[in-house]
């Protein structure tokens, strides 16, 4: 069975650059956020300036082990027909 990617934004339980620190350190711990996850998510932007989040391609597997992960806030998934 073919797995169906959906597109999700994931808010981060992190600081943001209005808060002192450098893009390259916010998502280097974005990152180790989702390598605990095992999740393997297409990025397609992230933002930093004044909320911590980013928009991905997922699976609804990853999906769910994003939801319960220590450091997320919230994950919305949308498919090709409106949000979940």
């Amino acid at each position: 069975m073919k797995k169906e990617n959906v597109r999700v934004t994931v808010r981060f339980d992190l600081p943001c650059v209005a808060d002192g620190y450098s893009r390259r350190d916010l998502y280097a711990m974005q990152d180790a956020i989702l390598a605990r996850t095992g999740a393997d998510l297409r990025i397609i932007w992230r933002i930093t300036n004044r909320m911590n989040a980013l928009s991905a391609e997922a699976t609804a597997e990853d999906v769910r082990r994003l939801q319960d992960q220590p450091g997320v806030i919230s994950v919305t998934a949308e498919t090709e027909h409106g949000l979940n």
